[in-house]
């Protein structure tokens, strides 16, 4: 608040420039007479004009925290299931209970079949999640956004199709485990399941995978039918993917219903029923609450201030206008010369607002988390703002602020020219 106050302090020296530039028209009387008013008496609108710009700073900024914070939430359950649906398998289950569920779901968009396991590096304790995954239908299938990979996902799973001589397995890894492992790029070593092993190596680097949490787990990838074949042992016995991730048109509830019906399936996950209920969980209901409380309240101050501030000014002002109407000076003069001071004070506030709030939601918007969990927090925070919303709150803000000065207006420069002659004598 002290920040924007020292900042919105400094903008109110652009409000006298503003003046000036109604004093260089050269033929309309109300707006040299605004200007050479405003130059004269620089602070008389600078606390209503400070008040406004926090008002329309403290507005957009919730405006852009509510849309941002909703965006979140979607964009993080997505992140958690990794797709529309996430069906999980038990242990062994034979390869064609997977497909004889598939060929049962209509409206499939895109699917593809993973292996999640747990590996061991050799020469570490360290438990690594191993996701074994086709490539081209991961990519189809997998939630993602732009900027969100660097570089982007498809670019590093390309590098896992490669042939490698020795028969060592691609594998990308996450940067925090490669980082607290002490392993480079290009780095072999030996990969475990249960005593079956075999020899890998590191192509390359990931950050930001679906359903995998960089930090708080270790993690890697590997093509699928690499993963199959190390949890299989090379043929000892077979291994099929644990896991189908799958996009649907439509109603899922049926959909998972059909699944829950197979018997080796252990669970679903669904984007849609799980992004429902984080929408509706009682501190992000809060939130939204309170930046709407806050929202009203400041426009409501607002309007209340710049309502007492001009009727104030232009009761002050009935003695000179009662001096000017009496010399010459037609009524609408003055009345457009009240209205040219109003849109000043309202287009400095709503730019100096504006920037003010910008400056808010680039260097405390990011900061600003509800959870502190992996699952609150990956993936990282982008700024989002539902302009139409801003739009309407900008529309309904104007015309409240018209409304008020047109009234203002009529009731503050209603003089008795008579009357207000004899009082001054």
């Amino acid at each position: 608040v002290v920040a924007m106050a020292v900042l919105g302090l400094a903008a109110l020296r652009v409000l006298p420039l503003l003046a000036r530039a109604c004093r260089l028209v050269p033929k309309n009387l109300a707006a040299r007479l605004s200007g050479l008013r405003m130059t004269r008496q620089p602070t008389e609108h600078a606390g209503l004009a400070l008040l406004l710009a926090l008002a329309v700073a403290i507005g957009a900024f919730a405006g852009v925290y509510s849309a941002t914070e909703r965006q979140n939430i979607v964009d993080r359950v997505a992140f958690n299931v990794g797709a529309d649906l996430l069906v999980r398998y038990n242990d062994r289950t034979p390869r064609d209970a997977m497909a004889n569920d598939l060929t049962q779901i209509e409206h499939v968009v895109s699917s593809t079949q993973v292996l999640r396991q747990t590996l061991y590096l050799g020469g570490s304790s360290a438990n690594i999640t191993a996701l074994g995954v086709d490539p081209k239908s991961f990519l189809a299938t997998a939630w993602t956004r732009d900027g969100l990979s660097t570089p982007a996902l498809s670019q590093p799973l390309a590098r896992l199709a490669a042939p490698m001589s020795g028969g060592q397995i691609p594998v990308l890894m996450s940067q925090a485990t490669m980082s607290r492992l002490g392993i480079k790029t290009d780095s072999d070593m030996y990969l475990y399941v249960g005593s079956r092993g075999a020899k890998a190596t590191v192509v390359g680097a990931l950050d930001y995978v679906p359903t995998l949490y960089q930090g708080t787990e270790d993690f890697l990838v590997m093509a699928l039918d690499k993963a199959l074949a190390l949890a299989s042992g090379n043929g000892s016995f077979s291994v099929a993917p644990n896991e189908v991730w799958l996009n649907v048109i439509g109603d899922h509830r049926a959909v998972m219903a059909a699944f829950l019906r197979d018997p080796h399936v252990a669970f679903v996950q669904d984007r849609g029923a799980q992004q429902t209920s984080a929408l509706s969980d009682p501190l992000f209901l809060e939130l939204q609450a309170n930046l709407a409380i806050g929202f009203v309240t400041a426009l409501a101050l607002a309007a209340l201030a710049f309502t007492v501030h001009f009727l104030m000014a232009a009761r002050r002002r009935l003695s000179e206008h009662a001096i000017l109407e009496a010399n010459g000076l037609e009524p609408d003069v003055v009345r457009t010369g009240i209205a040219i001071e109003q849109l000043i004070v309202v287009v400095f506030s709503l730019a100096v607002g504006c920037a003010l709030a910008a400056t808010l939601v680039v260097w405390l918007l990011p900061s600003l988390q509800l959870g502190s969990s992996a699952s609150d927090l990956i993936p990282p925070t982008i700024l989002h703002a539902d302009w139409l919303a801003l739009g309407i709150a900008a529309l309904v803000t104007l015309g409240a602020a018209g409304a008020l000065a047109l009234a203002i207006r009529r009731a503050g420069t209603a003089v008795d020219i008579v009357a207000e002659l004899r009082r001054l004598g």
